[in-house]
């Protein structure tokens, strides 16, 4: 009896867990612009919902893992005020509700999610 009770237990933690992963996932699924990003604490990061990149860094999260991030074509600066900007494939992996990895070329990042709405998505870097 114990046995079955902690089957039934187990079996329902885990499909709540799995369902709130879901819910979690659907809000992240979509593209993201960079609207904040404080000097003074360069590992956090605030992002907004948006129908496309436009002319601005950002990443997009899409379904099975895919990533496509907007970055900057070159580390250094060219002289002119503009930035070249270039879309980069990528991977992504949620690791827990709070916590995902992202991953592009050579490099990647663990980030903690700090607030994820409709509209708003604010990550902590917590490793490369």
């Amino acid at each position: 009896m114990n046995k079955l009770l902690v089957l039934i237990l187990f079996v329902v933690i885990n499909t709540s867990f799995s369902s709130f992963q879901r819910e979690q996932n659907k809000l992240l699924m979509k593209t993201w612009v960079l609207s904040k990003f404080d000097i003074k604490n360069i590992k956090e990061r605030t992002y907004k919902s948006a129908k496309e990149f436009e002319n601005n860094y950002g990443l997009q999260f899409m379904p099975n893992g895919k990533l496509i991030l907007k970055e900057n074509e070159s580390w250094c600066p060219t002289g002119n005020d503009k930035i070249n900007f270039e879309k980069i494939n990528g991977k992504w992996k949620r690791i827990s509700d709070s916590v995902i990895t992202i991953s592009w070329r050579k490099k990647g990042e663990k980030l903690l999610i700090l607030k994820l709405t409709e509209n708003e998505l604010t990550v902590r870097r917590i490793a490369y």
